[in-house]
């Protein structure tokens, strides 16, 4: 309930709709799923956040059955109690198969400590095309929050890919003044919530209803690759990791991706 001046504002029923999430696997760039990654200064590169999305994205699809020289047992992959329980066979194949799509998407291995592994994310319908027998990869194109939305509404949704960045700079001047975008990341969306809520406005003096409307707001989920820290729903045009559903102004933009977002969508076996 909510005071104003003339009027008490009441927040009645609440209506949802949700598709949750699709992925049900909760992996990262970090120890045991970076043991197989190249190994710098005597440390092993992180996973890469490509890579990691690209594992979830076959994970979820069970495809393909193995992936250069390396079979795959998605149903162990896929049994959310065997990595809690540090089942060796399993974080070891989790392993080997983010480095083998380390190396067929051409990531450019690097320390966590150093920014990290980087890959483009182009290289996922490339190679699920080429190499995992993906009838109709996607594309990438440029992110749309509708589009997105209405893919996660088909019958039989499936997991889309994100990427975006949390910075743009300058570089030039004038009119040959260019915008370079940096310290990107790659995700899933897999899921949506669709919220309405009943919003009375009641007159205090007679305390009748003066007006009543329905409030709407949908919101997507994100599996950012990091095990599970920040999943959850976002508005579907602000990605800020470091505060679910809305933006918050004294944040300081570490996990805010708004620059140059793309999107996967309908990767399909």
């Amino acid at each position: 309930m909510v005071l104003t001046t003339h009027l008490t504002i009441l927040f009645l029923a609440l209506e949802n709709k949700e598709l949750k999430p699709l992925v049900q696997t909760h992996w990262h760039q970090g120890t045991p799923f970076n043991d197989q990654a190249l190994e710098i200064r005597g440390e092993h590169a992180a996973a890469g956040c490509v890579n990691i999305a690209f594992a979830q994205l076959i994970a979820f699809h069970r495809k393909p059955n193995s992936f250069r020289g390396l079979d795959l047992n998605w149903d162990l992959l896929t049994n959310p109690m065997a990595y809690p329980d540090h089942n060796k066979e399993y974080t070891t194949m989790v392993a080997l198969l983010c480095r083998n799509l380390g190396d067929a998407t051409g990531t450019s291995w690097g320390l966590a400590s150093d920014g990290g592994s980087g890959a483009h994310e182009s290289m996922i319908p490339k190679v699920l095309g080429r190499e995992m027998g993906y009838t109709s990869p996607s594309k990438v194109e440029d992110y749309c929050s509708n589009l997105v939305l209405s893919s996660l509404r088909e019958q039989h949704p499936v997991p889309i890919v994100l990427s975006g960045f949390r910075e743009n700079s300058s570089f030039g001047w004038w009119i040959f003044k260019i915008q370079i975008p940096s310290k990107g990341h790659t995700w899933l969306v897999d899921g949506f919530l669709d919220q309405k809520r009943l919003v009375e406005k009641i007159s205090k003096e007679t305390k009748k209803v003066v007006s009543s409307y329905w409030h709407h707001r949908t919101l997507i989920h994100c599996n950012w690759g990091w095990e599970s820290l920040s999943e959850g729903y976002y508005a579907p045009d602000v990605f800020n990791a470091t505060s679910p559903v809305l933006r918050s102004d004294s944040d300081d933009g570490t996990r805010y991706y708004q620059y140059g977002l793309t999107c996967i969508r309908d990767i399909r076996p």
